[in-house]
């Protein structure tokens, strides 16, 4: 079986997120050196290369690292920026933030189709959040993209 780029950005995806969520301080100054070397340690474990593309993995996977700890101040203001005044007064939860800055990362990089991406990150956030969250991300990843074409 031919391995599948899409299953391995979902994939890296899903492990970077999670990890960014658990980070104990997620607006922490140490932040880029524990990303720099949790991507050291990305793909330490044995992974069936049949299904995903380990080599795109691990490019994907060091270019989003090196995008979200170059930007993570930046990203997080966009979030902020973003929310709606209805939810301003609601904590973000840290899985759901960690996958917005993670689409606004790729969205800056402006390497893959906007609508990619952000269908990308919106099928993530559908694993873990109910519709609620899952439009949260459409709405700010939209809003974003539409901000940056201009």
């Amino acid at each position: 079986m031919k391995s599948n780029k899409s299953a391995s950005r979902l994939l890296c995806s899903i492990i970077i997120c999670n990890h960014i969520a658990e980070l104990d301080d997620i607006n922490s100054e140490n932040l880029n050196e524990k990303l720099e070397h949790y991507a050291q340690n990305l793909f330490t474990t044995e992974i069936d290369d049949r299904f995903i593309d380990l080599e795109y993995s691990k490019n994907f996977a060091k270019n989003l690292l090196l995008e979200v700890t170059s930007s993570f101040e930046k990203l997080n203001e966009l979030i902020s920026a973003n929310s709606n005044k209805e939810n301003s007064h609601t904590i973000i939860p840290k899985l759901l933030q960690a996958i917005i800055i993670c689409g606004l990362a790729e969205l800056s990089k402006k390497e893959s189709p906007t609508k990619v991406v952000i269908s990308e990150y919106i099928n993530l956030a559908k694993l873990y959040f109910k519709k609620k969250e899952v439009s949260y991300v459409n709405a700010v990843l939209d809003k974003f993209s539409k901000i940056t074409e201009n």
